[in-house]
């Protein structure tokens, strides 16, 4: 998976596309309320950056939980935003 640096997701933020967070070990639907732990440095501060700016993210849960960096085929089709 691509990691994102903060001058690559300050364009997302103009554009239709959503920034992803893969998963490992969890399940996240709509309207419920978990805690999200995110440990990998980047996408704390994509979640960091868009709680500031009120933007979505998608949150997609990885096919392999040993596997870091996870590509667009690591991870499962339906996730939650």
């Amino acid at each position: 998976m691509t990691t994102l640096a903060a001058p690559q997701f300050e364009e997302l933020l103009d554009t239709q596309t959503l920034p992803i967070v893969p998963l490992k070990g969890m399940v996240v639907y709509p309207y419920l309320v978990v805690p999200l732990i995110v440990q990998q440095p980047e996408h704390a501060r994509m979640v960091d950056e868009a709680l500031m700016r009120g933007v979505k993210i998608g949150l997609f849960q990885q096919r392999d939980p040993k596997e870091e960096t996870p590509g667009p085929d690591g991870l499962y089709t339906i996730g939650a935003s």
